[in-house]
Parts: C-alpha cells; sequence; structure tokens
C-alpha cells in the first residue's frame, strides 16, 4: 500500500508526445517536495513499526538496546535487581563486645532500595554522556512504569 514509485507515476501519466528530458526534469523538480515528505513519512513508519515490535520484556529491551548501542557484540544484558540480605556479625541487642555498624555491601544493594533491574553495559562500548541520556530514555520508555532500574559499567 506504501510503495509506490513517483517517477513511474510521473511517467505514466505523462502523455508519450510530453515526454521530453526538459518536461520530465521539470516535473521532477515540482514532484521533489512531495517525494521528500514521502521519503520522511516512510522512515517514520518503519521508526514506529520497529518501536510496536519491542516492549518491556527482558529479550526485547536488551535486543532494542544492543541494536542501538553494541549491534555486532550484544553484550548488553539486564538481570534482576540486587537483592542480597542485611549481614550483621552482632546485633545490638546481644550486647556483644563487637558490633559491626557498616554493612558488607554498599547500602544500594540491599533489597529494600526497590531496583527492580539492572542494565549491564560493558566497559569496551564508549558510551558519551548524550548517549547515556539516550538510553536511559530508551529504558524509560519500554519498561512498565512501577519498575525501576540502574546503569551500571562492567
Amino acid at each position: 500500500m506504501f510503495n509506490f514509485s513517483f517517477n513511474k507515476l510521473q511517467n505514466q501519466l505523462l502523455p508519450s508526445f510530453l515526454r521530453t528530458p526538459v518536461t520530465v526534469g521539470w516535473l521532477q523538480s515540482l514532484i521533489y517536495p512531495v517525494k521528500n515528505i514521502y521519503d520522511q513519512f516512510i522512515a517514520y513508519r518503519l521508526d514506529k513499526l520497529y518501536e510496536l515490535e519491542h516492549n518491556g520484556q527482558v529479550f526485547s529491551l536488551e535486543n532494542v538496546l544492543n541494536d542501538r548501542f553494541d549491534s555486532v557484540a550484544r553484550r548488553i544484558y539486564l538481570t534482576d535487581g540486587l537483592t542480597k540480605n542485611r549481614i550483621y556479625i552482632y546485633t545490638r541487642n546481644e550486647n556483644k563486645p563487637f558490633f559491626l555498624p557498616k554493612f558488607i555491601f554498599n547500602r544500594g544493594d540491599y533489597t529494600d532500595t526497590g531496583v527492580d533491574f539492572i542494565v549491564w553495559i560493558p566497559n569496551a562500548i564508549v558510551i558519551s554522556l548524550e548517549e547515556m541520556y539516550e538510553l536511559r530514555a530508551k529504558v524509560n520508555k519500554y519498561k512498565t512504569d512501577p519498575k525501576r532500574y540502574k546503569v551500571y559499567r562492567v
């Protein structure tokens, strides 16, 4: 439905006795803005079809990120959020002489942070600050709303 040639249409509608190089060139210059808008429409249509083919599922989001940022090696991947339990040496209620007030992992690694998934990007992939904003925008576009995430470099 969307695939047709303006040049072929022009030649079919132009009478044969008017098909001189000057007339054909003049008509092509008149049709050029319409062809340009048509090409923009086809590119927009292909972009929207690509967006409709992908969603927030893990494999689909990985494909979107790898298609944009690592199309050859496809090393970007997603994992579940960090869900480590807190580990104490002794608690304060036990009245032991040695209490470790700091946690063994980072505060952001525990279950109460609410991070649902992690986007892992290898250090071998060079991503500028603008591309990092684009990556976050793509993740925000495809993920479901209540999900929270972090981006880590490996």
